[in-house]
């Protein structure tokens, strides 16, 4: 049972296809015990990405594990994650202009919570521009305008860590420049930097692996 339960901890993080994604409806079935409640909301937060199943069979998912969880705050920061993992490019607009000319207008755990489901990597597709593009544009306002703990889950979150390309690198190095003129923007350029050196070591890291499967063909 102890292998089960530490199997099904790893199976979230392969869920990356729809055939996956409905797999993890079937395991939300098994008995209370077998899974943590924190796993199952997990399970729905991944479900919620899929572009085949149905909204509503997403929405009865998601409302039987609130009712098993007796609707805490775990339950709150799920309804706010689900949400922005929806796969639809209205909903990202809409959560897009939320998160950067309407900060105030919640909680931060809730707006932690909705950049935490925006940009899932089998939607890069819907968000791509979000994150190459707009990124950079609302960054120095966003420094301005917020605390640090908002600055650093937006950074974490809705960088363009997962495109470690040169134009990307060039693009982040060259917004750290700009902003280190400006003091205000400290904590800004702090996280920045710590973003972009994780970039560039992952940039090398794959190069070297392709460099050597290449070798070994």
């Amino acid at each position: 049972k102890d292998k089960a339960k530490n199997l099904l901890i790893y199976l979230n993080g392969f869920a990356s296809d729809e055939e996956d994604k409905k797999y993890l409806i079937r395991l939300l079935n098994l008995e209370s015990s077998m899974i943590t409640q924190a796993r199952r909301f997990s399970y729905v937060k991944t479900i919620y990405t899929s572009r085949n199943i149905p909204l509503e069979e997403k929405e009865k998912l998601l409302e039987r594990e609130i009712k098993r969880d007796k609707n805490s705050g775990d339950s709150l920061t799920a309804k706010y994650t689900c949400n922005a993992a929806l796969p639809d490019r209205a909903n990202k607009e809409r959560l897009w202009k939320k998160i950067t000319e309407e900060s105030n207008s919640d909680s931060l755990s809730n707006m932690e919570a909705i950049m935490m489901g925006f940009a899932p990597i089998e939607q890069y597709d819907l968000v791509e521009d979000f994150l190459k593009e707009k990124f950079f544009e609302v960054l120095p306002k966003i420094g301005k305008n917020n605390e640090a703990f908002f600055v650093s889950y937006f950074i974490g979150y809705l960088a363009p860590s997962h495109f470690t390309d040169d134009e990307i690198i060039q693009k982040m190095d060259k917004l750290i420049n700009e902003l280190k003129e400006d003091k205000d923007q400290a904590q800004v350029v702090r996280y920045l930097i710590q973003t972009c050196e994780i970039m560039k070591r992952t940039k090398i890291s794959r190069e070297k692996c392709e460099k050597y499967l290449e070798s070994h063909k």
